[in-house]
C-alpha cells in the first residue's frame, strides 16, 4: 500500500492507543495499512506526567504504570488476531512531544489547550492519518 501516487510504500505505522473507541478505530486501521512486506508497527502509549521537573517526572499513581502496560499488551494483542506483529512503545511527557520526538515550542505554545491529534497532523516530519 502507498500513500500516495507515485509515493513509497508505507514502512512505519505507529499507532496511538489513549483508551477510547476512537484509538480502538485508528488501531483497527493498522492490519490494513501493514500489508505490504517490511512494514513496521509499534503501538504506542502516552502518559502524561503530573510533574514536569526532575526527581518527579514518572506516573501520578504506581498502578498507572501497570494500566498502561496492560492496554498496550491488549492492544498488540488484537493486532497478532489480525496477522500483525506490533511493538508496544509506552513514554511518558507531553503526548504530540513524544510522538513526533520533541520539538522546540515556545511556553505559550506548550500552555495553549489542543488536540493530540491536531498537532501532530501540524508538527509531524510524515503523513499522520486521523480516524474519527
Amino acid at each position: 500500500m502507498t500513500h500516495g501516487a507515485g509515493r513509497e510504500p508505507i514502512r512505519n505505522i505507529l499507532p496511538c492507543h489513549d483508551g477510547p473507541p476512537e484509538a480502538g478505530r485508528a488501531l483497527a486501521r493498522a492490519p490494513e495499512m501493514a500489508r505490504t512486506p517490511g512494514t513496521s508497527v509499534a503501538v504506542i502509549r502516552v502518559a502524561e506526567s503530573i510533574y514536569k521537573t526532575p526527581p518527579f517526572s514518572g506516573y501520578a499513581h504506581p498502578h498507572e504504570g501497570g494500566e498502561h502496560q496492560h492496554l498496550l499488551a491488549e492492544a498488540c494483542r488484537a493486532r497478532a488476531d489480525r496477522g500483525v506483529t506490533a511493538t508496544p512503545v509506552e513514554r511518558i511527557g507531553a503526548a504530540a512531544d513524544v510522538i513526533v520526538v520533541s520539538r522546540d515550542r515556545g511556553l505559550l505554545q506548550r500552555l495553549l489547550p489542543g488536540s493530540v491529534s491536531g498537532e501532530l497532523v501540524v508538527e509531524g516530519p510524515c503523513d499522520v492519518l486521523v480516524v474519527r
